[in-house]
């Protein structure tokens, strides 16, 4: 209805993110009492972090609420019957068609299955195989995978890979080291989670990230030592992928899907704590929150100084006035090199292309003719200084066509 309008996608994000909230608080509710589940909610939504991720128009956030849906509806939804798995099995569809690696949820359903198989024969004095328990698991894994796989394929014809596409790009000889420095990263970007610069105060900041870091850990081994269930064997599944995915810039975007489950398990470790102070864990937790609640202070205020700030992107009047150029000058057939591609595609319906950083130029001109590209758009704040400098070079034959404060046209 608002056509390409950040402004429009800012509200669609900021429903999503309360919705999310909603629903993490119902899940807490199961496990803690409902201050607890409200605080833990807070940290979350209202981190500065979050509120300035809101900002970017990317699919984690709507994948992190229906990932936390579909769980709390396959926990909460049984006993199954054949129209619960129905939903079940078009939610499912719908999760791995935001993010693919949600065929994690489908996998812990057929472990999940399969434990309980497994349970339910032990019980059973009989020695009998009862299958009955592993019916609407599989029904439910193998349906969405189907209707996944005739929505993306059948029906909408999207031009995307399949679900396994990302699967090429997995070096499993260096799994080991991958995966260690990943553990490393992902826990520094946790505990940064948790540290907003927050001037005078931000020893407090560091010194909270430090400890949710720590009961984090606590709070997994109390867990898995207990008993592992199935939100469990999804954490780890995503973890475990995160780790060994090659690509080692997800930051706080690749952890949002499992920050609540995180977050769960860092009030697990709490309760581990054994302090002799008369002081019960559920005020000890409470207490924590309410800290960490009040480091974000500052930046909160900083949030609220700058709301009608112009974030660089497609919403500057600069992107807008070389759009509209584009749009209303450029033959439809003409494709461009820019270093946003999909953004300009989305903005001015041309065919686009990127060209890898730091060619060489004879490189990249040969690159720009075997994809018969004629024009090149400069961003002068995000630019490859490769391709600047290959639209300078008059060896090429690259012609200014256009300009204004923040963009240049390119033609050959």
């Amino acid at each position: 209805m608002a056509g390409n309008s950040i402004y429009a996608f800012n509200i669609y994000m900021s429903v999503i993110l309360f919705c999310f909230g909603l629903v993490m608080f119902y899940y807490f509710q199961k496990y803690f009492r409902s201050l607890i589940a409200g605080i833990l909610v807070l940290i979350f939504v209202y981190n500065p972090g979050t509120l300035h991720f809101k900002t970017e128009i990317m699919s984690d956030i709507p994948f992190a609420f229906f990932l936390l849906l579909c769980i709390v509806l396959y926990r909460y939804l049984k006993p199954f019957n054949y129209g619960k798995a129905l939903m079940m099995i078009v939610l499912s569809a719908f999760l791995i068609s935001i993010r693919n690696i949600g065929v994690v949820f489908l996998f812990s359903i057929l472990i999940d299955g399969v434990v309980g198989f497994y349970r339910t024969r032990k019980k059973n004095k009989m020695g009998r195989l009862n299958f009955g328990s592993l019916k609407f698991p599989v029904m439910i894994a193998f349906g969405g995978f189907g209707v996944y796989y005739i929505f993306n394929s059948l029906v909408f014809k999207t031009s995307g890979d399949s679900v396994f596409s990302y699967s090429d790009i997995f070096d499993f000889n260096q799994c080991i080291h991958t995966s260690q420095n990943h553990l490393n990263y992902y826990l520094l970007v946790f505990r940064n989670y948790f540290e907003p610069n927050d001037g005078y105060w931000n020893f407090v900041s560091v010194i909270c990230g430090t400890m949710f870091c720590a009961f984090m850990i606590i709070g997994m081994i109390k867990k898995v030592s207990e008993r592992i269930g199935f939100v469990d064997v999804l954490v780890f599944l995503y973890l475990g992928i995160i780790l060994i995915y090659p690509y080692s810039s997800g930051g706080f975007r690749f952890l949002l899907p499992v920050i609540p489950f995180l977050l769960y398990y860092c009030v697990l470790g709490i309760k581990c704590l054994n302090i002799n102070m008369g002081i019960n864990h559920h005020i000890i937790t409470i207490i924590i929150g309410i800290i960490i609640l009040f480091s974000y202070k500052e930046q909160w205020r900083n949030i609220y100084q700058n709301r009608n700030a112009i974030v660089q992107g497609p919403q500057e009047k600069e992107s807008e006035e070389a759009f509209d150029y584009i749009r209303k000058n450029i033959p439809m057939d003409e494709k461009i090199d820019f270093t946003k591609p999909r953004a300009l595609a989305l903005y001015t319906d041309h065919q686009s292309m990127c060209n890898l950083a730091k060619l060489p130029a004879a490189d990249l001109n040969d690159d720009l003719l075997d994809n018969k590209v004629n024009y090149v758009l400069i961003n002068s704040d995000i630019a490859d200084d490769s391709l600047k400098a290959f639209v300078l070079n008059p060896e090429y034959g690259m012609k200014e066509v256009w300009k204004n404060g923040k963009f240049t046209l390119f033609k050959r």
